[in-house]
C-alpha cells in the first residue's frame, strides 16, 4: 500500500462510511452531485480516490440528504455539497 493510498479512500470505502451502496456514489459522482477534491481531474480506468475530508462532508451530505433537511434540488444540482463543504 502506498503513502497515499494510506491517506485516502476508495470509492468502496467511503460509500460504505457514508451508508451508500458503491452503485449510488458513483451515480453521485458521475452526474456532478458529489465532486470529491482529489478527483478533480478523473480519467477512464483511474481510481477515484476520496480525503479523509471528503469522506466526513460525504457523511453529513447523507446524513442532511436522509433528514430531508436538503432540499431535493439542491442536491441533485451540487448546491448541498458545495455549501457543506465551504461551511468546514
Amino acid at each position: 500500500m502506498t503513502t497515499l493510498e494510506r491517506q485516502t479512500y476508495s470509492t468502496q470505502e467511503a460509500a460504505l462510511m457514508a451508508g451508500v451502496s458503491y452503485r449510488q456514489l458513483d451515480h453521485w459522482l458521475r452526474v456532478g452531485t458529489i465532486n470529491p477534491c482529489l478527483d478533480a481531474n478523473p480519467g477512464s480506468g483511474r481510481p477515484r480516490r476520496f480525503s479523509a475530508e471528503d469522506v466526513d462532508v460525504l457523511c453529513e451530505v447523507v446524513a442532511n440528504w436522509r433528514n430531508a433537511q436538503a432540499v431535493v434540488e439542491d442536491f441533485r444540482s451540487g448546491q448541498l455539497w458545495t455549501e457543506v463543504s465551504q461551511n468546514r
